[in-house]
């Protein structure tokens, strides 16, 4: 369920039809969402680690875009090596957004950004 909506990119209303699909249960798009909130609550070390990574490189790319959350502007922030991608999403652009990442404040390598 959550591969299909996180990594496939479908909708709630999507993966539930391809899942009703695939195995003849019903699903509901909330129960959808229901899951990924539950599985997101298992990556608090791992994003830890994550973070630990980026922060040690010795370069990283990092960025934002806009995007409407619940009808409100927000933005998606992203640093990221070869390797390793964070994404995180923030009301406000820039260094306070990327510090409340928790890449920045341990990063002393080179940083690449799009002007």
């Amino acid at each position: 369920m959550v591969y299909l909506y996180v990594r496939q990119f479908l909708s709630n209303q999507h993966t539930a039809q391809a899942l009703a699909g695939l195995f003849g249960a019903a699903v509901s798009p909330g129960a959808v969402a229901s899951m990924t909130r539950r599985a997101a609550t298992g990556l608090s070390g791992f994003l830890d680690v994550v973070r630990e990574r980026i922060g040690g490189s010795e370069v990283a790319h990092f960025d934002e875009t806009g995007l409407r959350v619940e009808g409100k502007l927000r933005l998606v922030h992203s640093a990221s090596t070869g390797k390793y991608s964070l994404i995180a999403v923030h009301d406000k652009r820039g260094r306070v957004a990327m510090d409340a990442a928790g890449v920045l404040p341990s990063f002393t390598g080179v940083a690449v950004h799009d002007v």
